[in-house]
C-alpha cells in the first residue's frame, strides 16, 4: 500500500494594508513645500482616488498644482474644496489669490465674502485685501521700447533700430507678447514682427516664438526660436538655460542651439554664467562659440550686467564670426516703471567694427 502523502498546506498571504492616510498626507506636504510638485501630485492624487472627499488632501493638491503652473487645474480644487467645505478660508483665500493674479479683482472680492474683507485676520488675507482695495490692479500689461543707434568703421552708414514689445498677461504664470521691429541698416530699411508665448512654473521659465521680416533683407524671411530655463531643484543656486532657433534668410537656412547655465550667490544679488553656443550657417558649416556674463543688483532700484560673446552671427542676413562686449544697466523708477541702457561694442571678422547705444523703457499697467 503506497504510503500516504501528508495534506498539502497553501500559505496565502494577507494583502497589504494601504499606507498611512496622514502619513502619505505628511510627505505630499513636505514634498510641495520643498519644491517637489510633481511627487507632492502624485501622493495627492492617490490619497483622493481613495477619499474624493477629503479636503485637506484637495487643497494641498491646489496648492502643489499652483507651484507647478497649473492654475487652471488649482483653481478646479479650490472651487471644489469650498463646493465640500464653503467655509474653508484657507481655500478662500488662494481661489481669490488666484483670481487677483489674474486681474479679476470683483472675482476675488466675492470669493473672500464680506465677512473676509472686513475683518481678514491672518497676515496673507490682510495683504490681499489690502491690494484689492488698495488705488492700484494688479498688472496685466507690459510695453518695452528699445530704441538703437550704431556706428560703423569704414565709414559705413549708421544703422539704427527701434523695438516695441506688447504683452498680456494670460494668467499668473503665463504672458502673450508682440513685438514689431523696424530697422535701417546701410540706409535700407526693414520691419520685422514676432508673437511669443512664455510660461513659467516652480522650477523654472519656458518660451516659443515665431516671426519674420515683412521685407526681408538682413533679417530672417522665417524664424522659430525657444527658450528654456531650468532650476534643478528648489532654492537652488543654479539656472541651465538653454535656446534654439530655425531661422531662414534670402542668403539659406541658419540653425542655432546655446546652452550652458547660470549661478546666483549672495541670494539673487549677484550671477555669473557661461553659455556654449553652436550655428549651421546658411552654407551648412558648423561655427563653435561661446559667450560669459556677469550681473550685480547694487540695490533695489539699480542693477547692471557685462558679457562677452565670441560666435557666429546673422544681422545682416550673412554670418560671420563676431566678438563683442556689452554693458548695461536698469533703473527701476517704480513698481511700474524701469529705464534701461547698453553699450555694445563689437568686431565682425574679416568685416567692420560697430559701436551700438541702446536706451529703453519699460511700462506696466
Amino acid at each position: 500500500m503506497p504510503a500516504a502523502f501528508p495534506p498539502a498546506i497553501v500559505c496565502q498571504a494577507a494583502a497589504p494594508a494601504p499606507a498611512d492616510r496622514e502619513a502619505i498626507y505628511s510627505r505630499a506636504v513636505s514634498e510641495r513645500l520643498s519644491g517637489a510638485t510633481a511627487a507632492a501630485i502624485a501622493d495627492l492624487e492617490t490619497l483622493l482616488t481613495r477619499e474624493p472627499g477629503d479636503v485637506d488632501a484637495r487643497l494641498q493638491l491646489g496648492f502643489a498644482l499652483r507651484a507647478a503652473g497649473r492654475s487652471a487645474d488649482a483653481e478646479a480644487a479650490f472651487r471644489e474644496v469650498l463646493q465640500r467645505a464653503p467655509a474653508y478660508k484657507d481655500a478662500r483665500v488662494a481661489l481669490a489669490q488666484l483670481l487677483w493674479a489674474r486681474g479679476d479683482a470683483a472675482g476675488a472680492k466675492s470669493v473672500l465674502g464680506d465677512a473676509l474683507m472686513r475683518d481678514p485676520g491672518d497676515a496673507d488675507t490682510k495683504a490681499l485685501v489690502a491690494r484689492i482695495n488698495g488705488p492700484g490692479a494688479p498688472t496685466l500689461w507690459r510695453i518695452d521700447e528699445s530704441l538703437a543707434y550704431s556706428a560703423l568703421s569704414r565709414g559705413l552708414p549708421e544703422w539704427w533700430e527701434n523695438d516695441i514689445s506688447l504683452s498680456r498677461k494670460v494668467d499668473a504664470q503665463s504672458a502673450v507678447t508682440a513685438t514689431v521691429q523696424a530697422l535701417r541698416r546701410f540706409d535700407i530699411n526693414e520691419t520685422y514682427v514676432e508673437g511669443a508665448y512664455d510660461r513659467g512654473w516652480a522650477l523654472g521659465e519656458w518660451s516659443v516664438a515665431a516671426g519674420g521680416s515683412l521685407d526681408p533683407t538682413f533679417r530672417p524671411k522665417f524664424q522659430l526660436r525657444s527658450d528654456l530655463t531650468l532650476i534643478p531643484q528648489a532654492g537652488s543656486a543654479w539656472r541651465l538655460v538653454g535656446d534654439a532657433s530655425f531661422a531662414r534668410y534670402v542668403a539659406g537656412d541658419v540653425e542655432n542651439v546655446s546652452v550652458g547655465a547660470d549661478r546666483m550667490f549672495l541670494g539673487d544679488a549677484g550671477r555669473i554664467g557661461a553659455r556654449f553656443i553652436g550655428t549651421h550657417d546658411e552654407t551648412g558649416h558648423y561655427l563653435p562659440g561661446f559667450s560669459t556674463l556677469a550681473g550685480w543688483r547694487f540695490n533695489d532700484r539699480v542693477d547692471a550686467q557685462a558679457s562677452y560673446t565670441d560666435a557666429a552671427d546673422t544681422e545682416t542676413g550673412m554670418t560671420t564670426r563676431v566678438r563683442a562686449v556689452a554693458l548695461g544697466a536698469n533703473l527701476t523708477l517704480t513698481d511700474r516703471a524701469i529705464l534701461h541702457a547698453t553699450v555694445t561694442n563689437e568686431a565682425r571678422e574679416h568685416s567692420y567694427d560697430r559701436v551700438e547705444v541702446a536706451l529703453g523703457a519699460t511700462a506696466k499697467f
